[in-house]
């Protein structure tokens, strides 16, 4: 077994016993402790039943370095992170690297098991851009949205456009939509061949889906922004613009065809008496059951001039409105007795039911009636990690998801939905408070996270379990000290748990749980830059026995014993006189090589562990 001598001079121990942070050890003696003894070498095999791997750090994270570039043009602060898990689909997403600072280049810390991050950027107003990548990969591209243009698509020359009729535009002028009663006029449109490839469909949709969830009022969530609950249209973004919706999920067995119109600049459209367009091709059935890549059928938007010429290019200022289409009344050729539009605007959803109350003597009552129901909006526009999203609603549960849509192209972004930032991955410690140890691992547990406290980088410890007999203190130290700091103000851990000592907390049950916290200050460069929660050296001075219990990789030892684990997540942590081992039963494999059962800290026995949340 190899092993670092860390034999300390006088002179350093003498600097050391100076702090006046709390009663500090003696150092002197210390150098002696991180000898191990084949005796204890032997304890510690024995209770794992295997011999511990020569090559073992008991380093359960990798350090990696990324690059963050092509930042969008509103995230000028360039404040960025690193997830464990999509924010935007995983609520318990946790970051492993927080940067305030403007870094391109970041080195992070992850857990050995994690094969893709999440790299986010996060502008002054909490609105993030997030981009999955491989921990491999050395540079992530904030711009590349992973939706292209499929190379096999076929490409139109020219619009294609199915019902053919004679256009007569009129606008009237109106006020608070007070105006005659219905009179659409519609067409049906081709939709042409185009297909767009979506190399993350799955991710796409999903992502939406975090924002109007299944089965659950949304709208009560939109109330919440009223930037978006009045969002209800697009808006062309530059001259010629173009734009092709791109439905990624379905969940609607009659609201299948898409219609739309559009208001001119300078024009004062009547919503009820506007030409309308439907696209006679209804949305596939198998949307909602793509993973992966996939491609999928574009609606590219036809414009039509004041002369009735057809093209894909629209002033720039046009606002488009979307609207679901009844897909029998679609199949009828009927656009008003039995048909069942939906549109954004609450106001023409109570209207038209009111059009088919008085004109066909449909009681819109029996269409899913509920009260306050009809004047719902039934499309909603909004922005989710960059993506233009349409959300459409076909019946009465408003969770507006029965249709999702990305709506590509020249059009001004949608409302942002913010996402907090979260917390950050919590690290679990846990200690032997001797080297012939029964390793249970629970005789000092303490969870750790960085955060700032007014401007200043902390690491936040708090104590989570104590089954030891003898007196102990908890410690820490970096490179960037003159002395470790005493934590707890060198307060004995059991007076700092408020129990006698020689009492347990939390290791034969949840006796305690008030538990006791304090911070560390960190060197703002150190915690930048070189932070490394698996190396951190928390470690424990066993005063009864005079001795010291630090991590394997903290002490840069190799093949070591672990009387001391780092755990990248909270971890549950034995009961009394239950070793690692038998709680965790892929352990064992993992200390007999560190290159099998990486996540072993997943895997245990529910009877055999105690957790405090």
């Amino acid at each position: 077994m190899k092993t670092i001598d860390l034999t300390l001079t006088a002179a350093i121990a003498l600097s050391l016993a100076s702090c006046a942070q709390g009663e500090l050890p003696d150092f002197g003696t210390e150098a002696n402790q991180n000898q191990q003894s084949q005796e204890e070498i032997d304890n510690a095999e024995n209770v794992f039943g295997i011999t511990i791997d020569k090559n073992h750090t008991w380093t359960m994270t990798s350090e990696k370095t990324v690059r963050i570039v092509n930042f969008p043009a509103n995230f000028e602060t360039k404040e960025v992170a690193i997830y464990d898990a999509n924010p935007f689909v995983d609520t318990t997403a946790a970051y492993l690297t927080y940067k305030e600072e403007a870094l391109e280049t970041i080195t992070y810390e992850v857990p050995n098991d994690l094969e893709t991050l999440y790299a986010a950027c996060i502008n002054a107003d909490g609105m993030m851009r997030v981009k999955a990548f491989n921990v491999d990969e050395g540079t992530v591209d904030m711009q590349d949205d992973g939706i292209t243009r499929s190379a096999a698509a076929e490409t139109r020359a020219e619009v294609a456009v199915g019902t053919k009729f004679d256009l007569t535009w009129y606008y009237t002028s109106h006020t608070k939509l007070e105006l005659p009663g219905w009179d659409d006029r519609y067409a049906q449109i081709d939709r042409g061949n185009e297909t767009v490839e979506l190399a993350k469909i799955e991710e796409c949709y999903n992502t939406a889906l975090t924002w109007v969830p299944e089965g659950q009022n949304n709208i009560k969530k939109l109330m919440n922004y009223d930037e978006i609950f009045n969002y209800t249209r697009a808006v062309i973004a530059k001259e010629g613009g173009e734009v092709t919706l791109l439905p990624v999920y379905k969940h609607s067995g009659s609201h299948e065809y898409i219609g739309y119109f559009y208001e001119v600049p300078g024009q004062n459209l009547n919503f009820k008496t506007c030409d309308k367009y439907v696209f006679s091709e209804g949305i596939c059935d198998d949307t909602n059951t793509a993973t992966g890549t996939k491609e999928v059928k574009a609606y590219k938007l036809v414009y039509y001039d004041e002369n009735g010429n057809g093209s894909y290019q629209f002033p720039k200022g046009t606002k488009i409105y979307l609207f679901l289409c009844y897909r029998e009344s679609r199949e009828r050729n009927c656009f008003c007795k039995d048909f069942c539009n939906w549109y954004s605007m609450g106001i023409l959803n109570v209207d038209m039911n009111q059009h088919r109350f008085d004109e066909h003597n449909i009681n819109p009552n029996i269409y899913y009636g509920k009260d306050g129901w009809m004047d719902f909006p039934r499309v909603c526009f909004f922005n989710r990690n960059g993506i233009n999203y349409v959300g459409c609603e076909d019946g009465t549960d408003f969770d507006l998801n029965d249709l999702l849509i990305t709506v590509q192209g020249d059009v001004e972004d949608f409302p942002d939905v913010a996402t907090p930032k979260g917390s950050s991955l919590v690290y679990t410690y846990a200690f032997e408070d001797t080297k012939m140890g029964d390793y249970d691992m629970n005789d000092v547990v303490f969870q750790v996270t960085m955060t700032t406290v007014n401007n200043e980088y902390v690491y936040r410890v708090k104590l989570m379990a104590l089954g030891a007999y003898d007196e102990l203190k908890l410690y820490y130290r970096d490179k960037t000290m003159t002395s470790p700091v005493a934590l707890f103000n060198g307060k004995e851990l059991h007076e700092v748990f408020g129990i006698p000592t020689r009492e347990f907390a939390n290791t034969r049950e949840i006796n305690v749980t008030k538990l006791p916290t304090c911070d560390v200050k960190l060197n703002k460069e150190y915690a930048l830059k070189d932070i490394s929660f698996a190396k951190a050296d928390f470690y424990v001075h066993n005063v009864t026995k005079n001795t010291y219990i630090h991590l394997p990789s903290a002490e840069g030892l190799t093949g070591a014993t672990p009387l001391a684990i780092c755990i990248p997540c909270k971890w549950s942590w034995p009961t009394e006189n239950t070793s690692v081992p038998k709680a965790y039963p892929e352990m064992a494999g993992y200390a007999e090589d560190f290159r099998i059962n990486i996540d072993w800290y997943k895997t245990f026995n529910p009877k055999k562990v105690l957790l405090l949340e």
